[in-house]
């Protein structure tokens, strides 16, 4: 069978893995700035006012978010190969070997009807890429 089934899979237990970490990781940061912009609110509000701690902790909230949405974009997604890709690399399939043909040839583990379908699949594929 094609990788696009397991690669699809691959990339949505991965994309449900880093919603939740975030999600939840979101949530103890805001928890915790909270208590730090309360806590910092009160030790600068003595020193230089009210207007001038509530700029200062403004300016630092401000970085760090656009530190934090700079960041965001730096993992990268598993890709998903097309199938007609898959096709013209022809590696077996993941999770399972190729076989020996009896002539020492590589020989991929599918039944008959499956290689009649990617037959099939290969052509159209292929006729596709020809139309303008």
């Amino acid at each position: 069978m094609l990788q696009i089934v397991s690669q699809m899979r691959r990339r949505l237990h991965w994309e449900k893995r880093r919603t939740v970490t975030g999600v939840i990781g979101a949530l103890l940061v805001m928890t915790g700035v909270g208590f730090a912009a309360a806590a910092a609110w009160a030790a600068l509000e003595p020193v230089v006012g009210a207007p001038g701690a509530s700029l200062i902790l403004a300016a630092i909230f401000g970085g760090l978010g656009l530190v934090v949405i700079s960041l965001s974009g730096a993992d990268t997604p598993p890709p998903i190969d097309s199938p007609l890709a898959q096709l013209k690399r022809g590696s077996a399939p993941q999770g399972r070997t190729a076989r020996q043909d009896g002539d020492g040839g590589p020989k991929k583990d599918l039944p008959p009807l499956m290689e009649a379908f990617l037959f099939g699949m290969t052509v159209y594929l292929q006729n596709q890429k020809r139309k303008p």
